[in-house]
């Protein structure tokens, strides 16, 4: 079978998005798993090695340039599988599922649905292209109407599908963004008070953290707004934002010795996120964000992490409440905030091990990939 993407860097979602779910795929039924990427031009090379690093089986291509051209990838794809027979194509988003059932080299198609795509489109990204955006959402609707295995990351999407889209289809499994299988979700002591102090945080404060971009639909002025009213209510409040440099400004002038910015490699991240208390996840009011289940969550209760989130986080916001995992942003009381005991903590790490391992899914899979 192939698992087809487009136009996306080899970057930590793709890691436990695409790379891990391959491995997985192969170990598990046994499958030969081609992943194939086509890419932009402009950093082909560079790009093309990193898929590589990444996963042995790969074939890289060169995509369309011009952002509204990407149907004409459908060529690429077409010369690639020509002498190949035909074979199940998992495709992730519906650019990549559009191509696949357009290359007519694919006897099951299955949509890898990680985002309520036109919605996102319409409410973020028209700027980008008012030509996609004038068809985006027929293109998604015709894509969950005529795939024949739809993943769905949350309950929440496939609402939006019926609800948003007008989609009829009950035929769906739900997979959440499960974390990297490289990711260990033990929890060791001595490690964490390392980092506090070397991160300069006593043992009574309180290190809240975000990990992630800082785009304004991921909820940075949510973040600014309750942890400015966060850090002036608790003095024993610290900030850890692991995201690029300046990002931590607007609230760094005012706090600058208790918001601390950290920009790691991936494979550090889980370390800085142990070392904290709790991780803060808000999410602006939108169609687009209702359904969304980003892969941090998971990470964030790999790390033993309460996680504090706004109302409308895909499933999670009902989660934190039915697995007391979290506290919901319209709640909390910032004075009386406290260190979550060490015991919580491993209770939330281990509910991490049963909910987004990729091994909790395998007849979802099975039924998805039709096996």
């Amino acid at each position: 079978m192939y698992f087809l993407t487009i136009n996306e860097a080899p970057e930590g979602v793709l890691k436990s998005q695409a790379f891990d779910v391959c491995r997985f795929l192969e170990d598990k039924f046994k499958i030969k798993v081609t992943l194939i990427a086509l890419i932009s031009v402009r950093s082909f090379f560079k790009v093309r090695k990193e898929f590589k690093k990444n996963y042995h089986r790969t074939i890289i291509l060169p995509g369309f340039p011009g952002i509204n051209n990407w149907k004409k990838n459908i060529f690429t794809l077409k010369v690639l599988l020509f002498f190949k027979k035909n074979e199940t194509i998992m495709a992730r988003g519906i650019f990549a599922s559009w191509l696949a059932l357009n290359c007519k080299k694919a006897t099951w198609v299955a949509y890898d649905g990680r985002a309520a795509y036109a919605a996102e489109w319409l409410e973020y990204f028209t700027g980008y292209s008012t030509v996609i955006a004038s068809y985006i959402k027929d293109l998604e609707k015709e894509v969950v109407d005529e795939v024949q295995g739809r993943l769905a990351v949350s309950k929440k999407l496939t609402e939006y599908w019926h609800n948003y889209l007008g989609c009829k289809t009950t035929d769906f499994v739900v997979i959440p963004c499960t974390m990297n299988s490289a990711i260990n979700s033990s929890i060791d002591k001595e490690k964490i008070n390392a980092l506090r102090q070397t991160l300069g945080v006593g043992e009574n404060e309180i290190l809240i953290v975000t990990s992630g971009s800082n785009y304004a639909w991921h909820g940075i002025d949510l973040l600014y707004k309750h942890l400015a009213v966060a850090l002036s209510e608790n003095k024993n409040i610290k900030l850890l934002m692991l995201s690029k440099p300046g990002a931590e400004k607007p609230l760094k002038e005012t706090y600058p010795d208790r918001v601390l910015q950290e920009w790691v490699d991936y494979s550090r991240v889980m370390d800085y996120l142990r070392a904290s208390d709790y991780a803060f996840f808000a999410q602006a009011d939108s169609i687009s964000n209702m359904p969304r289940t980003p892969v941090r969550f998971a990470e964030y209760m790999a790390a033993g992490l309460p996680s504090i989130v706004s109302n409308n986080v895909g499933d999670y916001s009902e989660l934190v409440v039915q697995k007391n995992c979290g506290i919901l942003l319209d709640t909390i009381n910032w004075k009386n905030l406290q260190r979550p005991a060490f015991e919580d903590r491993l209770r939330i790490s281990d509910l991490s091990e049963t909910m987004f391992r990729k091994e909790n899914y395998t007849e979802q899979y099975r039924k998805l990939l039709n096996l």
